[in-house]
């Protein structure tokens, strides 16, 4: 397929919102999409994906006198009936700390960091939208797991170490946060890395309850990143450590981890393929539970000295260990429906080649129509596919209605963000693409995510 297929499209310039009556999207959605414009101000700007003609809901950000929104580690709590937004700012090059607030309202809570090297590396919202676990060095230089409280308003350091911390993810319950920690020195900087570790902190008891030593199994490299809980799994990817370039780790292989077994099962075997013929690998993975014991995942691959040389495959892992491959010419790249459980298959070009210098491609996108996992093991037809230029995964509504995709750079560049958006209508298949443009130089666009509807007044 050459030729895009487009039949709703409105382009919206920043401070003139309108598109033709085939801008609406036949749904009754119950979330708005927030982003942050930064230039002569600072502004939450919210707009209705099923009424992109109407005005959209600007409201100033609250920025203490000097302080300044950093450009990551902003994100919206999707879950409550207020706009929370959870942000790391900074006044100039060495000070920062975490803001945490109530757009609606106007309240925030603020914790200053104890310097530049203690960042928060990672905000997630609970979700019942009652909590923020965060990765932080607010007590000390090292960075913490923090968990903050909105009904309480109390701030808990559950890990209160010398590790750093890199990574999170909630438990289906929300009852359990999981992180990984790595235990280096010196503090701040981790110059040296030792080993890695998957924590797990009971939320109620304020405890740690299990512990996975990285170390203890076929990982390739001491740590681990992109953790995903379902009730009594995590799921996570291995990294290589390269001592030739720092911290730039490359994924290897993805396992999921049993707490209630106390077993590690490995579901993919590209890094061990790699390290056991020698062989350079870039991979990309995209994994999601399907339910409380099926995980799905996708990958593309390429070997630089070892052959097939390139490839994708979508898995289906269950808990017993078991792991069947459904696909050979899908990957990564997969989006998951929180409510419906059906799934937007996108696959790339069949040129598609990672590349050391572009590991994350923002080449053409093959999005299919909806299916649900049992229909995926049956023969795929891409009759109906709808073809997207250069969009980063898909990220679900929290009520399943509508997905939203940043655009991204030419292909050939490094994926950056424009700020533009695509959005897809989960009963509808259609999509419609939101422009975000100024005159103004230097405005810097930041997404929030997904924020609750603004009621009717």
């Amino acid at each position: 397929m050459t030729q895009r297929k487009s039949r709703f499209v409105c382009l919206i310039m920043l401070m003139i919102l309108a598109c033709s009556s085939q801008g609406i999207l036949a749904l009754e959605n119950q979330y708005l999409y927030g982003y942050v414009e930064i230039g002569e101000a600072t502004t939450l700007v919210l707009i209705n994906p099923h009424d992109l003609s109407a005005p959209a809901f600007r409201y100033s950000y609250p920025l203490p006198p000097e302080w300044h929104l950093g450009r990551s580690r902003t994100t919206a709590n999707p879950y409550t009936k207020d706009i929370w937004v959870a942000a790391e700012l900074n006044r100039g090059p060495s000070e920062y700390m975490i803001q945490i607030a109530n757009i609606t309202t106007g309240f925030t809570k603020e914790f200053k960091l104890k310097s530049s090297d203690s960042r928060g590396e990672a905000f997630r919202w609970s979700s019942d939208g009652d909590k923020l676990a965060m990765i932080a060095g607010i007590d000390d230089i090292q960075a913490d797991l923090y968990v903050y409280s909105l009904s309480e308003d109390t701030l808990v350091n559950l890990s209160k170490d010398n590790h750093m911390q890199i990574n999170l993810s909630w438990s289906a319950d929300n009852s359990k946060v999981a992180t990984v920690s790595v235990v280096c020195e010196p503090a701040g900087t981790c110059e040296k890395q030792y080993s890695g570790l998957i924590d797990v902190y009971d939320i109620k008891s304020q405890a740690r309850i299990y512990q996975l030593d990285l170390s203890s199994y076929t990982v390739s490299g001491n740590s681990a990143c992109d953790l995903l809980f379902s009730q009594d799994a995590i799921a996570f990817t291995s990294y290589c450590y390269d001592q030739n370039i720092g911290y730039a780790m490359l994924p290897s292989d993805v396992y999921v981890w049993n707490l209630e077994a106390n077993r590690v099962d490995q579901v993919t075997d590209f890094g061990e393929t790699a390290l056991r013929t020698k062989s350079g690998l870039y991979a990309i993975y995209d994994y999601a539970w399907v339910d409380a014991e099926s995980l799905l995942v996708g990958a593309d691959y390429h070997f630089i000295n070892f052959d097939p040389q390139d490839g994708h495959q979508l898995l289906d892992y269950d808990l017993n260990g078991e792991t069947q491959v459904i696909s050979k010419e899908l990957g990564a790249g997969f989006s998951l429906n929180p409510v419906t459980n059906e799934i937007i298959l996108r696959t790339r070009s069949p040129e598609f080649i990672i590349t050391p210098e572009l590991n994350n491609p923002p080449i053409q996108s093959l999005i299919t129509q909806s299916s649900t996992l049992q229909e995926i093991t049956k023969s795929i037809t891409f009759s109906d596919i709808k073809v997207l230029d250069n969009i980063a995964s898909l990220i679900w509504s929290p009520d399943g209605n509508v997905a939203y995709g940043l655009v991204l750079n030419k292909p050939g560049d490094y994926p950056v963000p424009t700020g533009d958006v695509i959005f897809f209508d989960a009963a509808t298949h259609e999509t419609l693409s939101l422009t975000v443009t100024s005159d103004k130089e230097g405005l810097q666009i930041i997404p929030v995510g997904w924020v609750p509807a603004i009621p009717a007044k």
